[in-house]
């Protein structure tokens, strides 16, 4: 007998696909939530586990806690304590070890101070691991803080993923050549240590950027589509694999939505307005409505701030007129993908 649990009727999405009266739709996870879930392929083990070893002996105990405080007051410290770490929030772990290496001396003499040894905070390949991750966990948490928000776009999340891809890849070379200019920890690091193995860490990079590819599989296919809605009069892109990847994100013909592409590219009028050289007045909503209806159907509530950008015109457009694309609701918008 199959079990009433089975994954496969578990969850909204699950019960959403098996429903007679629901249209068929594409469904992505979060794109927030999978940018963390990349970043869990950094080794960061070894840094962590002393840290929290350190930090938790000292802000474990009050007494402890009140004397490194004092110490830090005494030293006019940048802070006047340390940070504690949980995994539940995203953008605890950069945090956490931004602040364990600024306070770093302070550390050291308290320490010693109590007669106890912690040699890996003398150990000069650990010191370098730890200047790498302040660096590496800085960007993302800052990609992380970048993918928020609530006018974010499912276009503008995956620029900046992209985006982010390509800076990482080019930072390996950079490591390997060992050019520091934008890992400024471990620039500040090498002026007082002679580790000099970044080949690790640009493999460290290598693996992040793998593990966003994987991740990120399914965007690579959107990206034409999200491509051709931002701005539909690229006469380069092929229409033949165009229509057939719309068609089959919304369950559609693709003789049909070829049909509309070309009226929409061919329409004299409706390019003049695009490129701002046109007049307000010009045209009829139902001139518009296959370029508007598909960006509209791409984010988490609007986006025609992208089609005004290139348009300094206003467009009044009517968005009811698309037959293909009024689909796009039920294809792109699934899951909370801008959220």
């Amino acid at each position: 007998m199959e079990h009433p649990l089975c994954w496969e009727r578990v969850g909204f999405i699950s019960l959403c696909k098996n429903g007679d009266n629901i249209p068929s739709f594409t469904n992505y996870h979060c794109i927030i939530h999978q940018q963390v879930l990349c970043s869990k392929i950094l080794d960061s083990d070894i840094i962590m586990k002393i840290a929290f070893k350190v930090v938790n002996s000292i802000r474990a105990r009050s007494l402890q806690r009140r004397q490194f405080r004092t110490l830090l007051e005494e030293t006019e410290a940048e802070h006047s304590d340390l940070l504690l770490h949980t995994d539940v929030r995203w953008l605890s772990r950069g945090a956490f070890l931004k602040r364990f290496r600024q306070l770093l001396p302070e550390i050291k003499t308290f320490i010693h101070s109590k007669e106890e040894n912690v040699p890996d905070l003398e150990d000069e390949k650990w010191l370098m691991k730890l200047a790498f991750l302040c660096d590496i966990t800085k960007k993302l948490n800052q990609l992380n803080l970048n993918l928020q928000g609530k006018e974010r776009n499912v276009i503008e999340m995956t620029t900046l993923i992209k985006t982010f891809k390509s800076q990482i890849q080019v930072h390996a070379s950079q490591l390997r050549r060992g050019e520091l200019r934008n890992y400024k920890n471990m620039e500040e690091e090498c002026t007082h240590n002679s580790n000099r193995d970044f080949e690790t860490f640009a493999r460290q990079l290598e693996n992040l950027r793998l593990e966003f590819e994987r991740r990120f599989l399914d965007f690579v296919t959107l990206e034409e589509v999200l491509r051709f809605m931002t701005f539909p009069f690229n006469e380069s892109n092929d229409l033949h694999n165009l229509t057939a990847k719309i068609g089959k994100l919304n369950d559609s013909e693709s003789v049909v939505v070829e049909e509309e592409i070309i009226t929409m590219r061919c329409d004299i009028f409706l390019k003049a307005r695009t490129f701002g050289k046109g007049i307000p007045e010009v045209g009829t909503p139902e001139k518009s409505t296959l370029l508007t209806e598909g960006v509209t159907s791409v984010t988490s509530e609007k986006i025609s701030s992208v089609i005004q950008e290139l348009d300094p015109i206003p467009m009044e457009i009517d968005l009811c007129k698309s037959s293909t694309f009024n689909k796009w609701n039920h294809t792109v918008e699934s899951n909370g993908l801008a959220n």
